[in-house]
């Protein structure tokens, strides 16, 4: 959990937003992913996002549910995917956050998949689909494994229940774009301003926009309503996806996307 405290402080002191691209981890091989990864932590990456492969995936859109199919459809499992986590912490020492759904943990086992992230060096879950009622199970194991949690809020969260969320949290806040599911956009839409307004007055945990993120101007535009850092995974996925059968290209491609997504971050660039 350290890591990722220390990112989002070394962040603040220079005034930037952390950018967070995604990945669905074994999509299209983890030997690749993890080439993956290095390129765009070295093009500027401040953390990644690690999408896990789930059969029906609520949340997310075309895109992730195109990689999700892709990567079960080869039989991968769950105990690959999460073993896999220790390669990409092997090349980096960016903070590692894993996005998961709450019946795939259930089945795992809630102890044993928080333990096995620690061990493999992740360093925080999103458990995507649990109401904050049925959460208790999920921070305890966490707790104990010491990984961090989070919770999504979204345009249409209470006041009453977004103060609820901001109190069960760890580290930082997940703040959906918008209502729907995932997808790059062409805009982000405007309740996540009001959204982001609304947190700023309730907590103090940095804020994290995701769903629909997907160009520069989209990132200077939630900075500008306050956000902490911006989170890319379809966009991402969608170039891996176009690029995977020339890979050296598509590696040139990330890099470049990733460098343009971290630049607009830059603290000279906001004002």
């Amino acid at each position: 959990m350290e890591r990722l405290s220390h990112m989002f402080a070394q962040l603040k002191a220079a005034g930037d937003l952390a950018f967070i691209p995604g990945i669905v981890p074994g999509d299209p091989s983890f030997e690749l992913d993890t080439e993956i990864v290095k390129t765009m932590v070295q093009a500027g990456a401040d953390a990644i996002e690690l999408s896990c492969s789930f059969s029906d995936p609520v949340a997310d859109g075309p895109t992730l549910q195109a990689a999700h199919s892709r990567t079960l459809g080869r039989g991968t499992t769950k105990a690959e995917t999460y073993a896999w986590i220790a390669r990409a912490r092997a090349v980096t020492d960016v903070p590692l956050l894993v996005l998961e759904y709450a019946n795939c943990i259930f089945q795992f086992g809630p102890e044993r998949f928080f333990k096995v992230l620690a061990d493999n060096g992740a360093d925080s879950a999103i458990v995507v689909d649990v109401p904050l009622e049925e959460a208790a199970p999920f921070r305890r194991a966490a707790e104990a494994a010491h990984i961090g949690t989070t919770f999504l809020i979204a345009p249409s969260t209470s006041d009453a229940r977004l103060h609820s969320i901001a109190a069960a949290a760890r580290e930082w806040l997940y703040v959906v774009a918008l209502s729907g599911i995932t997808g790059a956009r062409d805009a982000v839409q405007q309740p996540v301003a009001e959204l982001l307004a609304r947190a700023r007055g309730v907590t103090a945990l940095p804020l994290v926009v995701g769903f629909g993120i997907s160009r520069p101007d989209h990132i200077r535009r939630v900075a500008q309503a306050g956000a902490h850092g911006a989170i890319s995974c379809s966009a991402v996925v969608d170039l891996i996806t176009a690029g995977q059968n020339q890979p050296a290209d598509m590696l040139r491609d990330l890099a470049s996307y990733v460098g343009a997504m971290k630049t607009a971050t830059h603290r000279q660039l906001l004002a």
